[in-house]
């Protein structure tokens, strides 16, 4: 009716007549994008803000509040190691030449006060102190270096005072440790977050150097064209610097987390080269069906650009869905990801359609024998095909006869699959049942080391630091404490509460070691409020430690103190479930304690944000699966004017979701391929990352669906053209389906495998998770799910696939001339 006139004439007939002005306005878009859109690279940052209304949120700004230059300090760690012993002369002047390098830098980032070292504070008579940056066995010390920064921002300044320092640590290390006697090594968020910068560029350097040309080969070899293959190349351009354009005052106003662009980058050229195989696949197939150019691009955009847009508009809906969990992490790479797959859509369903009418004379020519430009021309000889009649653009689509298709080997391959329809789907619901008992229960992590390159300086030193003293050096809790105005801090009963707190509530929580320090503990000590009055008027020795605790632990109007508390796991990550486990028992004595004692109490920064982070993400989740499954039910609903067909691909899309989750389960937690040796298929951490299967859920539903509606776009249309002999089963035109979108969806697959495996050999372990998800439900989905289940399904469901609106509107066969002679080129489906 109206919509189809609309979508087949008016829009061809508006691209045709704009089509100059489209290819400009892309062009000038690739040409701005190079110019600024790549400063997105220079825009990320490993931190993370605290989830809205959360008492990690509540937490922060109560301290940020009480003691807000502290909250602005950023720790950095220069790690020392030698064997027998890592003290010595050599090692106090190194530490002296740091600071004194550090001071004299200037701009205010490093303070006197803010530097802390063993001989540093062993200056300052604080030898009980010191003792704690030095190991049991002498061999490894730290300093540590609080950077001021305002307000957390990272500025492109930050960035180049951290390359300073990085390089004059290490060439002090060279001139005071002559002969690489001594292991210097340098860690930090600021140093993690310039890692990760690197990192994301050579991510990209990947993408574009290794997974991209091969995946543009395996497109030339499909489309059987060289010519063709100009669109999708300048298609993957055109959207990636479009969208990095688009995102950039995210990256400029937001916390960019360091995976966004990788992300964006692997989405977007998996799904244009899809959408480009999907469009110039069908339009090649019309040319040689002796299509006019517009008639051709017509029933491209009315076939293959409905599947694009459906699945386009999926993808991109379950990605942007992703802004409310209310998770800075999760949101922005959603958003960021969403517009990248949206102006994909756009550019594929503009510049691709705009292209063929501006330049037929060139890109019409892909119709001709394909060979290798090594290759001898064949001989030519005349072929025969029928001509269909047509009338203007209401041509009917290139339908290929049942003779040919017949004796494809997909044909004879679907018709043995739906011939055991019912084993078929037997087996695999069989399977993906204990999957799915194993894919919902699975450990997770929040550690950074997840999202900085592994072999970077900063995670090796990280490493060494977490095994010798444990995070809380670099991840140290802080226990705000704020008594009510008839209990001042410097009193007996404050003392004597927190003391209460401290020895009662927190000491007897299980870990390998816990650490305290503030006015009235410190280690596993704690004082009395006379003890505390009587170093004041005598700061020496241990009495040094709370003198300067009294000045830096107090809050300026005294109204509020906080303990300092280093936590160490033994041989578990404290970002894991160890490490939960901890943080749920502090705050629930907290909590008791505050009730007894009257005073409030928070406990801000550790590892707080990041389960709050968890818990607020996978509690939501649940409520995005949902959202999601409305969304596919809905969109393929109303496209195919069908309830069954989007409550069996819902189905179809969980099978794949609990094989894939359930794989990925076995080996990064399980480590069922720790044998192989590939960091990268390691189940070292022994869990999941949290965010990827998060981030691997929207990307596996979207591209489910993708093959799926391009299956079922293909099977309507023999339908509806009544291809089908009269009195045939209806399987019949899902075999038909099958034949001609088999070799499409499989060598699509393939293309989005390659893409998303070049993530496998990222620095990066959360890439590595969400690259496995993608390459390996890729595969799953286009092997057997495309190619056996739903085919078996819809053999089996028959004309119930369609209902209620299954009624089939035959459109009459096109007549065939009884001694047609037209040169052309034959398509084999094979």
């Amino acid at each position: 009716g109206f919509m189809a006139k609309f979508t087949s004439e008016g829009y061809v007939g508006l691209v045709k007549r704009a089509r100059y002005a489209i290819i400009a306005f892309w062009l000038i878009c690739l040409a701005l994008g190079a110019w600024k859109g790549l400063d997105v690279l220079a825009n990320l940052n490993v931190s993370m803000d605290p989830p809205d209304g959360s008492e990690s949120a509540d937490a922060a700004d109560a301290f940020k509040q009480a003691f807000p230059n502290i909250a602005d300090l950023s720790p950095l760690i220069v790690l020392l190691q030698r064997s027998p012993s890592v003290l010595g002369e050599d090692t106090q002047a190194f530490t002296l030449a740091v600071r004194d390098a550090g001071i004299a830098y200037g701009h205010g980032y490093i303070m006197q006060e803010n530097f802390q070292s063993y001989y540093t504070l062993v200056a300052e008579g604080l030898q009980a102190v010191a003792n704690e940056t030095l190991s049991t066995d002498g061999m490894t010390t730290f300093l540590l270096i609080n950077v001021v920064l305002p307000g957390q921002d990272v500025s492109p300044e930050v960035k180049e005072f951290v390359d300073w320092f990085d390089d004059t640590i290490h060439r002090l290390g060279h001139q005071f440790f002559p002969g690489g006697s001594m292991s210097v090594q340098f860690t930090g968020d600021l140093v993690f977050w310039r890692d990760v910068q690197a990192g994301t560029e050579h991510d990209i350097l990947i993408m574009d150097g290794a997974a991209f040309p091969v995946a543009l080969l395996i497109l030339t070899i499909v489309l059987r064209s060289f010519r063709l293959l100009v669109i999708p190349v300048l298609c993957i351009g055109i959207s990636i610097l479009t969208a990095f354009l688009l995102v950039l005052p995210i990256a400029l106003n937001t916390m960019m987390v360091s995976f966004t662009p990788s992300l964006m980058m692997s989405s977007t050229i998996a799904m244009s080269i899809d959408y480009s195989l999907f469009l110039l696949s069908r339009y090649r197939e019309e040319l040689t069906a002796l299509r006019p150019t517009e008639v051709a691009v017509a029933n491209m955009i009315r076939t293959s650009g409905h599947t694009v847009v459906i699945s386009g508009a999926t993808i991109a809906l379950c990605f942007v869905g992703l802004v409310f969990f209310r998770v800075s992490m999760l949101s922005i790479p959603g958003l960021s990801a969403g517009i990248s797959i949206a102006i994909a859509v756009i550019v594929n369903m503009t510049f691709t359609p705009a292209m063929l009418l501006a330049f037929p004379g060139f890109f019409n020519k892909c119709i001709q024998p394909w060979r290798w430009p090594w290759q001898p021309p064949p001989s030519h000889g005349d072929s025969t095909v029928p001509l269909l009649h047509f009338s203007g653009l209401q041509q009917v689509a290139a339908l290929p006869d049942s003779v040919t298709l017949r004796k494809s080997k997909w044909f004879r391959f679907g018709r043995a699959v739906t011939r055991v329809s019912v084993l078929v789907i037997v087996v695999v619901i069989g399977l993906a049942v204990p999957c799915a008992m194993r894919a919902v229960e699975f450990d997770r992590t929040m550690s950074v080391l997840a999202f900085t390159p592994r072999t970077s300086e900063a995670t090796l030193a990280y490493k060494t630091l977490d095994k010798v003293f444990g995070t809380g050096s670099l991840f140290p809790y802080n226990l705000l404490a704020i008594p009510p105005t008839s209990m001042p801090i410097e009193s007996p009963d404050f003392f004597g509460n927190m003391s209460h707190i401290i020895e009662h509530y927190l000491a007897p929580i299980p870990v390998q070691q816990a650490q305290f320090s503030g006015i009235m503990a410190l280690g596993n000590r704690t004082f009395t409020f006379d003890e505390f009055n009587t170093c004041l008027s005598n700061c020496t020795n241990t009495c040094m430690v709370l003198c300067a605790l009294a000045l830096t632990a107090i809050s300026p109007d005294g109204s509020a103190t906080y303990v300092q508390i280093q936590l160490k796991f033994a041989d578990q990550d404290p970002f894991g479930p160890a490490g939960d486990a901890w943080l749920k028992s502090a705050r629930s004595a907290i909590k008791a304690a505050a009730q007894e004692t009257g005073i409030q109490l928070f406990l801000a920064d550790g590892a707080s944000v990041e389960f709050d982070i968890i818990d607020t993400v996978y509690g939501l989740f649940p409520t995005a699966i949902g959202v999601t499954c409305a969304v596919v039910f809905v969109l393929t609903g109303v496209a195919f004017r069908s309830l069954i067909i989007p409550i069996r691909a819902l189905l179809s899309i969980g099978l794949t979701l609990a094989f894939v989750y359930a794989c990925a389960v076995w080996i990064f937690e399980d480590g069922i391929l720790d044998f192989l040796g590939l960091a990268s298929l390691s189940g070292e951490e022994g869990a999941l990352s949290w965010i990827s299967p998060i981030m691997a859920f929207s990307v596996l539903v979207g591209l489910g669906l993708d093959y799926d509606v391009f299956l079922l776009t293909r099977i309507r249309e023999y339908r509806e053209m009544g291809v089908a002999d009269p009195g045939i089963e209806e399987n019949n035109n899902i075999l038909m389906g099958l034949t001609l979108t088999g070799g499409v969806i499989t060598a699509a697959g393939a293309i989005m495998a390659i893409a998303f495996v070049g993530l496998m050999f990222s620095s990066e372990p959360v890439l590595n998770q969400l690259s496995f998800f993608l390459v390996f439900a890729v595969l799953f989905d286009t092997l057997v799910v495309r190619s056996m289940l739903v085919p078996s399904m819809m053999t089996l469901l028959g004309k119930w696939n369609w209902w209620p609106g299954g009624t089939v509107n035959r459109r009459p066969l096109p007549s065939f001339p009884s001694n047609s002679n037209i040169q052309s080129s034959k398509v084999v489906y094979t």
